[in-house]
């Protein structure tokens, strides 16, 4: 990313500054699986793929770990946080003024958005839109990563 090469392990939650050149590899034998949540999203600006100028390896990405239970890099459009559910637990959301992606990181859970609902294993997400409310349940011991896109928005809290 950038001028940087960097080697992220599971549970690594990466910020990539928009803008910025990445090009994302999976080196190991075992499958990769990540989730790219891009915000803004503007047309026309998602596939550069030349010409690329000194500018463009200007950025450096922004590590956290969803296992340590700190706070994770964020942006103006950009906002992650890990929720530690104990079995049995019950987490709200709602947020107007972003898109809310749920990821499941550890843990089976319950996961309502709007009038729909089911359980979500590790490694699958769901997306409430703007204004749609939703819940997740703790089926076991859980971690989520909760992402929220602002688009233009100004960020806000969880």
């Amino acid at each position: 990313m950038g001028t940087t090469d960097l080697v992220l392990s599971a549970g690594d939650y990466c910020l990539i500054p928009p803008g910025t050149f990445h090009s994302p590899q999976n080196l190991a034998s075992e499958d990769l699986r990540m989730l790219a949540l891009v915000s803004p999203n503007v047309k026309g600006e998602r596939w550069k793929t030349a010409p690329f100028s000194a500018e463009d390896f200007e950025g450096q990405p922004l590590v956290g770990n969803v296992f340590r239970n700190t706070a994770l890099p964020d942006s103006a459009h950009i906002r992650g946080e890990p929720i530690h559910l104990s079995q049995g637990s019950l987490w709200s959301f709602e947020n107007e003024a972003a898109d809310t992606t749920i990821w499941v990181v550890e843990g089976d859970v319950e996961v309502t958005v709007g009038m729909l609902a089911g359980r979500i294993e590790p490694s699958y997400h769901v997306t409430a839109m703007a204004g749609v409310p939703g819940s997740i349940r703790a089926i076991s011991d859980a971690i989520v990563l909760v992402l929220e896109a602002y688009g233009d928005e100004k960020i806000t809290t969880l």
